[in-house]
């Protein structure tokens, strides 16, 4: 799946959808996530609480530059356009997650999001590590995690104790 452009109406479809961070779907055989069962373990992983791990946020951005860089660096694009719809989508999950416990996830969620939109780009190796994440959040799956010192390793998802 290394050549599939995600676009907003896919994100306002998987947003909308009853599988949204439900993982009513089981883990592709093809992918090794690790399970976190744990909301405050995955919450902390998210937004950079825990300590003694992947630093998720930098790695995120540091795979995430690349493909940004090369998305704005084509002058085919419509910024207006990517941004009235980054805005909607941003609205669409403020009010989807509102009482879910993960409000303080949006931004993190929101920043995946922005970059499926940008790809893919010229088949940098990055693109397939936000593969695995958009495959986990169309599962229900919460992206919440690195095991390993990355590209080695694992991606660790969130999965509710209650399916």
């Amino acid at each position: 799946m290394t050549d599939k452009n995600i676009s907003f109406d896919e994100l306002f479809s998987l947003i909308s959808s009853k599988r949204f961070l439900t993982n009513i779907e089981s883990i592709p055989e093809n992918l090794q996530w690790q399970i976190e069962t744990d909301t405050i373990k995955a919450l902390e992983s998210i937004t950079n609480l825990e300590s003694g791990s992947t630093n998720w946020i930098k790695l995120r951005q540091k795979l995430s530059l690349p493909i940004e860089q090369n998305f704005y660096a084509q002058d085919d694009r419509d910024p207006q356009h990517h941004l009235l719809q980054t805005e909607q989508l941003g609205n669409l999950l403020e009010v989807t997650l509102k009482g879910s416990g993960f409000e303080m996830a949006i931004d993190e969620i929101m920043q995946d999001f922005i970059i499926f939109t940008m790809l893919p780009t010229k088949n940098l190796s990055s693109n397939l590590f936000f593969y695995d994440l958009y495959n986990a959040y169309k599962s229900g799956y919460l992206p919440c995690g690195w095991k390993g010192d990355y590209p080695e390793g694992d991606l660790i998802v969130y999965q509710k104790n209650s399916i």
